[in-house]
């Protein structure tokens, strides 16, 4: 693959591509119920 996504773009892969179905359907196999997350969360600085 040419390009990788960022982290937003992943996760509107996972939900708006219906990804994120085919992923239940796989984890399902294992008795895994999987909650896709992203590191878009607090930003850290050293001060």
């Amino acid at each position: 693959m040419p390009f990788e996504l960022s982290c937003q773009q992943y996760i509107s892969w996972l939900y708006h591509g219906s990804e994120l179905e085919g992923m239940h359907i796989f984890y399902a196999d294992f008795n895994v119920i999987n909650f896709p997350t992203s590191n878009m969360g607090q930003k850290w600085e050293i001060v």
